[in-house]
């Protein structure tokens, strides 16, 4: 939403004015697409939430919600609210209605997809990437100026696969993490998310069932929707997936694939056992379906470094493995890869080449440089420091001024995953954080299935600690006025030490 924290959402109907008061309702939403202040794929509130703010009955907002989606302008979903689809007439564009033919998958994309909020003075926790001071500046422009350029080979598109050097060096950094796969068996991406898309491309069809962690990145099963899969989500406690779910799930929806996040899981920093990662794989070969690994965070450890991953015990080639420069402090370079069987690769190639045809050598070489020398084994012992630093600044900070929060101390990542107190939503919240300068991720944008509305997800490594601090001040101010408006009772609630808050 783009709304000005002093400007209300959608203005009070009038009671005098003659005019019903669903329709006054109706057309305050309109008048909010026009000003900006909502826009397609936005999620309004719930329809007992806008009564109370608008001082009106809930029959009311029901009815006013019902009139614009005739109009198609709203679209209701079981479990996921009420979304903008459609915005009212306009003369200039009257000719073609382009809103009403977005793909719903782009609407729900619309709706998960994080934008920072507006203002110099928001703090953001939303965000997903570490602090730009903490990227290799210095040793990233040191590098790229030793690069060989005299043949112009660098200004040439490397093969769709990857460039020959970086898979070379991959290989090795592989191995260094237990990972044995030769050149050949590593498809070079540009970036994790195209990765997801090559799979989706190369194994997925319309009516297919995806397997994946609730929670889990939503980029992840946005992709696998938009290749027409069915996404089904196995429930995530503190020590993973939870085997047991998985193995109901696969012998009852015999999916074509399984995809996880093994080591500090986006967004609850679950790292799943070494016991479940063998019975995981156990599962895979029962049942004969790959598994999706994704280990962009697992370097990325504080205290205790997370078991071997899945495909470092990997035998029977169940196994796709995916890693990224991203999180390793190299966003702009937009390299990821995956490493998979040799009869999958013909598949996975074929798939990257109608994504983009060609890769930009460039980039690949200089992330070849930096990931073969000692610098990046440096670079993540001073990452691991500044995040668990900030990460330490946020817990600190979160116990003090939000102690109604409960969460788990995360072990590594960039991420705290928290459980509001009741009757508090994150859509409740997110407008009167806003209001107070303060910006987080709601908890429903990363489940497939629906549900995640009494958690928010807050990224400490975007920011440095004092800016932490300040912005666990506001969230914990926002929180209180929330919950005041909700009727709940002002006094906070103890805060429990030893792991769990």
């Amino acid at each position: 939403m783009r709304q000005d924290r002093n400007e209300p959402l959608i203005d009070r109907p009038d009671p005098s004015s003659g005019e019903a008061l669903y329709l006054q309702v109706a057309r305050a939403v309109e008048e909010a697409l026009r000003a900006g202040r909502l826009q397609v794929g936005d999620r309004l509130p719930a329809e007992r939430e806008l009564a109370l703010d608008l001082g009106v009955s809930r029959t009311t907002v029901t009815g006013a919600y019902q009139e614009l989606q005739a109009r198609g302008i709203l679209r209701g979903h079981v479990g996921r609210g009420t979304t903008v689809v459609g915005t009212p007439p306009d003369a200039r564009h009257a000719a073609l209605p382009w809103a009403q033919r977005i793909a719903p998958v782009a609407i729900e994309g619309m709706q998960v997809a994080y934008t920072a909020p507006d203002g110099p003075d928001v703090i953001g926790f939303g965000v997903g990437l570490p602090d730009p001071r903490l990227y290799p500046v210095e040793t990233l422009d040191s590098l790229l100026a030793a690069l060989p350029r005299g043949d112009g080979g660098l200004y040439n598109p490397a093969p769709a696969w990857g460039d020959p050097v970086l898979r070379e060096t991959l290989s090795g950094w592989l191995r260094s993490r237990g990972i044995r796969a030769t050149p050949e068996e590593i498809l070079v991406t540009t970036g994790g998310q195209q990765g997801l898309n090559v799979l989706a491309r190369a194994f997925l069809t319309p009516g297919d069932v995806v397997l994946t962690e609730s929670p889990t990145y939503p980029g992840a099963f946005l992709t696998f929707r938009w290749a027409g899969a069915d996404v089904v989500g196995v429930p995530v406690d503190h020590d993973g997936v939870r085997v047991d779910a998985l193995e109901e799930s696969l012998a009852r929806y015999r999916p074509k694939l399984v995809y996880l996040i093994p080591a500090f899981q986006n967004p609850t920093g679950a790292v799943l056992t070494a016991e479940r990662r063998r019975r995981v794989l156990e599962l895979a070969i029962q049942f004969r379906v790959p598994v999706v690994e994704s280990d962009l965070y697992g370097d990325l450890f504080f205290e205790q470094e997370p078991p071997a991953a899945l495909k470092a015990q990997d035998a029977s080639g169940v196994v796709i493995y995916q890693g990224g420069g991203s999180k390793l402090g190299l966003p702009g370079l937009r390299v990821g890869w995956l490493v998979a069987p040799m009869p999958a690769m013909a598949a996975l190639t074929v798939a990257k080449t109608f994504e983009d045809l060609h890769t930009a050598a460039l980039t690949q070489r200089l992330a070849a440089a930096f990931i073969g020398s000692p610098h990046v084994e440096r670079h993540l012992a001073r990452l691991r420091v500044e995040c668990r630093v900030r990460r330490d600044a946020l817990v600190g900070a979160l116990r003090q001024h939000c102690p109604r929060l409960r969460f788990r101390v995360p072990g590594g990542s960039y991420y705290a995953w928290a459980m509001l107190p009741a009757p508090l939503t994150a859509d409740t919240l997110l407008p009167v954080a806003l209001e107070h300068g303060v910006g987080v991720r709601p908890g429903s944008a990363f489940s497939p299935n629906g549900g995640g509305a009494d958690h928010i997800r807050l990224c400490y490594a975007a920011l440095p600690p004092d800016r932490i601090v300040e912005g666990a001040r506001r969230l914990g101010r926002a929180m209180e006025q929330a919950l005041a408006r909700l009727g709940a009772a002002p006094v906070p609630g103890k805060p429990v030490s030893a792991g769990v808050v």
